[in-house]
């Protein structure tokens, strides 16, 4: 392959190879070590069940997964499929399989994989480092700590900012003078409605707190299964000696320019105006 690259007032020539089954290689390695783990199961069709040691690219979120060990059987449920204008019955499969959310160097292989010129930058500029980061259980672990402690103080915030406001029409009805019955009505009314709002607010908090702590819990389990996840900057230098890079030539950007001036079909205004005098 050959690349082009300004470098100040030159321009380099390039050519450029790869070990392609060394990078392969390398980009499931990266993959399943360095890749965050996790275990799916769903029920589908049969045409939807993923391939073991296969890449997936989500193209809308710019994500890698890797897919290994499938498993499947028959649900027993059933489904539907569409041929051309006709509806038929299918069986559904209960699925299970390792997904490995990957880090963007693996993505990075697959773009030298596919000849993508645009990555060669990244060699001339030494910056892995952007690739090696990505949001790990860790991360998001910490993210979630932090907003379950958030949503409990915001709870108890508002619910005594209410309580507080309940109490002020409770003492407003106490100071008031006249018919007893009348005042012992609005008294249970005031009771009745402090009952309403709080527990209201409780459900909707505990709701809310157990949808918190199911995400905890799958997070914890997560962080159980990729205790072993390693770094992926381990295998920058595995990846950079899979690529060979060699300077062939060089020419300055004003040569270029002159080749291009004299290439040009079109004569510049001032040399057209000396040649209109002679």
């Amino acid at each position: 392959m050959i690349y082009f690259r300004n470098n100040g007032d030159v321009r380099e020539k390039y050519f450029i190879t790869f070990d392609k089954e060394g990078l392969e290689k390398l980009q499931v390695q990266v993959a399943k070590r360095c890749g965050e783990q996790s275990i799916v199961k769903r029920e589908c069709k049969y045409s939807r069940i993923p391939r073991s040691e296969s890449l997936h690219h989500e193209y809308d979120k710019d994500e890698y997964h890797y897919i290994d060990e499938v498993h499947y059987k028959l649900s027993g449920n059933k489904g539907t499929e569409w041929d051309h204008y006709d509806e038929y019955e299918v069986d559904l499969y209960n699925c299970s399989y390792k997904d490995y959310f990957c880090p963007p160097l693996v993505g990075f292989i697959e773009k030298i994989l596919c000849y993508d010129n645009n990555v060669y930058s990244t060699f001339f500029s030494q910056n892995f480092q952007k690739l090696c980061h990505f949001p790990k259980v860790k991360e998001k672990l910490m993210r979630l700590q932090q907003e379950i402690a958030a949503v409990s103080q915001a709870y108890l915030k508002a619910r005594q900012k209410k309580a507080d406001e309940l109490n002020k029409e409770y003492e407003e009805i106490t100071k008031k003078e006249g018919d007893i019955e009348k005042r012992i009505k609005e008294v249970n009314a005031w009771t009745s409605k402090m009952k309403k709002v709080l527990l209201k607010m409780d459900k909707e908090h505990v709701a809310r707190m157990k949808e918190l702590n199911d995400r905890l819990k799958y997070l914890l389990s997560i962080e159980k299964l990729n205790e072993d996840q390693e770094d992926p900057s381990n295998y920058i230098n595995t990846l950079i000696g899979l690529v060979d890079i060699k300077l062939i030539d060089t020419i300055s950007l004003e040569e270029i320019e002159r080749v291009r001036s004299f290439q040009s079909k079109e004569i510049p205004e001032q040399e057209m105006q000396l040649l209109m005098k002679k």
